[in-house]
């Protein structure tokens, strides 16, 4: 029980943390690290939450860490390819939808 009430909290801090670490890293590959970091941490955490308090009905839960999951490897997919010399990709644009 103790580790329900305190895993959010630790969640927050570190949560914060990573924000405000992002602004003030000095390179633009950096940023994206960590942006990309805090999108995956944040697939993880929604099913860690979902082991953790078992909701009733969990599929909008387990829809949303998809979801979640498919924003954040779009965005990767597009940051590695507008570094190459063809900026539009099929690929990227399926991640998205």
């Amino acid at each position: 029980m103790k580790l329900r009430s305190t895993a959010w909290k630790s969640v927050l801090v570190g949560g914060m943390c990573m924000v405000a670490g992002y602004f003030v890293l000095p390179s633009g590959t950096s940023q994206t690290i960590v942006y990309s970091v805090i999108g995956k941490a944040s697939v993880v955490c929604i099913l860690v939450g979902i082991h953790l308090h078992r909701p009733k009905d969990r599929l909008g839960w387990y829809l949303l860490a998809v979801a979640v999951a498919c924003f954040t490897l779009g965005d990767d997919v597009f940051t590695v390819y507008s570094r190459s010399e063809e900026h539009t990709s099929e690929l990227q644009s399926r991640q998205y939808l």
